[in-house]
């Protein structure tokens, strides 16, 4: 999807995606079964989460897996949900996820985000995709979407500096995860 995403940046966004590419099944992990989704949502009919940019549904799948209560949408870019539909139609990718629906969509446009619940923004609000004033803009296009007493759920990765000297001896994995929770937390 490098090329639908922030026209005039393919080079930063290229080494972005490829870094989301890199950490993306420990971030699954982290976001699906560290975070916690029944404090967030309590188990009820009629929630709603929308994944932002979730791109081929796997992390609203995996979430939609373990709260089957939930209903799930992944939103992207018109032309991704395309793609991503074509290819998996036509066996190119994996089937998409079971229970999830796909919306095609401008994060930018608070009306074509659906009514949810709570809006999940993983690797979205990367500063190589977005300027500070398009962050605050898509933040407040989410918040319009959510009813009442709804949530943004934030998942970006925290890494340590080279060399901070903390948790070394498990390779700065402990501090990762707890910065992930208070990330997610906000």
């Amino acid at each position: 999807a490098d090329e639908y995403y922030g026209p005039g940046r393919p080079t930063s966004l290229r080494h972005a995606n490829g870094f989301v590419r890199l950490i993306h099944q420990q971030e699954i992990h982290a976001v699906v079964h560290e975070y916690d989704w029944d404090a967030a949502l309590p188990p009820s009919t009629n929630r709603t989460l929308v994944d932002v940019g979730g791109h081929n549904g796997v992390v609203i799948g995996a979430i939609r897996s373990r709260r089957p209560d939930l209903t799930c949408v992944c939103l992207d870019l018109p032309e991704v949900v395309a793609l991503v539909t074509r290819a998996a139609n036509d066996g190119t990718t994996a089937p998409l996820p079971e229970g999830v629906s796909f919306a095609g969509g401008d994060v930018l446009d608070p009306r074509t985000i659906p009514a949810c619940d709570a809006v999940l923004l993983k690797h979205v609000l990367d500063r190589s995709m977005w300027t500070e004033e398009e962050s605050v803009r898509l933040l407040r296009s989410c918040r319009a979407a959510l009813k009442e007493n709804g949530i943004v759920v934030v998942a970006e990765t925290v890494l340590p500096d080279a060399g901070d000297g903390e948790d070394e001896d498990d390779g700065g994995i402990g501090r990762r995860r707890r910065d992930m929770q208070l990330v997610m937390d906000v």
